[in-house]
């Protein structure tokens, strides 16, 4: 039994998608709602259709949907290797938005070594985050055939 490969260019594409959206997620689950104070009026019938039915509602999905996601991926980065960790918070997850360059430079690596290191951290990020959901497998020849 051949086991799948990894597909690393989409893989690094999910975690990259994720982890740029990092500081807004905690953002999002920090913020405390403030209700509207002016009243609106509306004369349309609203039905609950599954969606939630008032803004109140609408902020505490999205503050709850938000920890859990800071969560998921912080319970991730700690079970990073020591360097894959520190690349992926200098990058992703630090308060301060530091560029490629700010980040090998403070490592004292070369620009070549950072990104083979990035990739390697991506993929260990992909593997521990939510049982490995991030990662895309290479589809075998022979299924694509079909």
């Amino acid at each position: 039994m051949k086991l799948p490969t990894i597909d690393k260019k989409e893989t690094k594409y999910n975690v990259h998608r994720l982890l740029t959206a990092y500081r807004n997620l905690e953002l999002m689950a920090d913020e405390e709602y403030s209700p509207n104070v002016t009243q609106s009026f509306s004369a349309d019938i609203k039905g609950s259709g599954g969606k939630p039915s008032s803004a109140v509602e609408t902020a505490v999905i999205k503050k709850v949907d938000s920890q859990n996601e800071v969560v998921k991926i912080q319970t991730a980065v700690s079970k990073l290797s020591p360097e894959s960790f520190s690349i992926i918070c200098d990058k992703y997850l630090n308060k301060a938005e530091l560029t490629d360059a700010q980040v090998y430079d403070s490592m004292n690596i070369s620009k070549s070594t950072f990104y083979r290191k990035l990739e390697k951290a991506q993929i260990q990020f992909a593997l521990a985050y939510d049982n490995g959901t991030l990662v895309t497998l290479k589809r075998d020849k022979k299924e694509t055939a079909m």
